[in-house]
């Protein structure tokens, strides 16, 4: 029974070890204009301004602080 279960691991290590080496022949660096072109993704960025903004303090009172405009809400963005 000894033999037939070092068998059974072993043969189990390889297969993960087998897919462990497939899974990263199947990166993709998404910093190349390649590995962009492979997702069909495009890279997209936008100016941003800080703004002074009313705000509250954690015991309530009214204080000024700052935010960033426009919000960056790609998923409701247009893909066009």
């Amino acid at each position: 029974m000894r033999p037939f279960l070092l068998l059974v691991v072993s043969f189990a290590v390889w297969q993960t070890g087998a897919e462990a080496v497939f899974a990263q022949a199947a990166k993709i660096d998404l910093r190349t204009r390649e590995g962009v072109a492979a997702v069909k993704g495009a890279w997209r960025y936008q100016d941003v301004k800080i703004i002074e903004v009313e705000g509250k303090s954690k015991n309530g009172s009214a204080n000024r602080t700052y935010d960033d405009e426009p919000k960056a809400n790609w998923a409701r963005r247009s893909s066009s």
